[in-house]
């Protein structure tokens, strides 16, 4: 079993969708459960419909649940803006402590801070997202930004679009959304982070 949880000192950088998304990857085939810890409940409200492949539970529902151990894979929506310790506390808990970050200079200085507090944690990592579209060079110039950082990254960006906030509205995953809003082509960049994340989770 795998645990994933997502998390960022700033809110507004993707930290749901991408829970939602990399759920979404690893259900294909296996049984996983999002727990959303946000206050928010944001992926509760995504779940609301009872269309997506994967089960999602409050973090107080998700004890029981998990107890049954039916689960491969966890993944956690953990709370906005968490307090100080916490994503230490998150990663300690985890295999994998994904840092979702949009590329602009208030969302990275909250990256750079979560990654400060993470300077003897090896299971970090972090994924640029809302990526606006070429030619704009705003992802290019955030790898560079965590490069010069040395925080560990996915090489893969995620680019932004509309579907993101008419699936959620859907209740639907970006496959289940079919060729609405380029979502065949947005999907295509969770495809291509797949192997990515697989690589990391086996530590290669």
């Amino acid at each position: 079993m795998s645990i994933i949880a997502v998390s960022n000192f700033k809110g507004g950088v993707g930290k749901t969708t991408a829970a939602v998304c990399i759920a979404t990857l690893l259900a294909e085939g296996a049984n996983v459960l999002l727990i959303d810890a946000d206050q928010n409940q944001s992926a509760l409200l995504w779940s609301k419909a009872g269309h997506l492949p994967f089960d999602v539970l409050t973090e107080k529902a998700s004890r029981k649940a998990m107890m049954g151990g039916n689960y491969q894979h966890i993944i956690i929506d953990s709370q906005c803006a968490p307090g100080t310790g916490e994503s230490k506390a998150l990663a300690d808990g985890s295999d994998l402590l994904v840092v979702p970050t949009t590329p602009d200079g208030p969302s990275l200085a909250a990256t750079g801070r979560v990654f400060s507090e993470l300077a003897d944690v090896d299971n970090a990592i972090a994924l640029v997202s809302m990526v606006p579209p070429s030619p704009q060079k705003d992802g290019a110039e955030a790898i560079e930004a965590l490069d010069r950082a040395d925080i560990r990254h996915f090489s893969r960006q995620i680019r932004n679009g509309k579907v993101y906030k008419r699936a959620f509205e859907s209740g639907l995953t970006l496959p289940q959304m079919g060729s609405r809003d380029r979502a065949g082509q947005l999907w295509r960049d969770w495809i291509e982070l797949k192997s990515e994340l697989a690589g990391v989770l086996n530590n290669e």
